[in-house]
């Protein structure tokens, strides 16, 4: 199965790998952070990247800032 690029993009990482083991897709995930990093970030993993290489979907996924509420 074809992901395309808007599927699993944004999505909270481990949303994005129940979904990828519910249908069986293999995948491997990398964890990036920004270069200019002034202070730790507290928010979820989210999905950044999705590429398909090898039969297997590579995902990015890096902190994002939580939201203030």
């Amino acid at each position: 199965m074809a992901f395309h690029e808007h599927l699993l993009l944004g999505m909270i990482r481990e949303d994005a790998e129940a979904l990828l083991h519910r249908e069986g897709i293999p995948y491997e995930v990398e964890e990036t952070a920004p270069e200019r990093l002034r202070e730790p970030l507290n928010g979820p993993w989210r999905v950044i990247r999705q590429k398909e290489q090898n039969g297997k979907l590579l995902l990015t996924v890096c902190r994002v800032p939580a939201l203030q509420q």
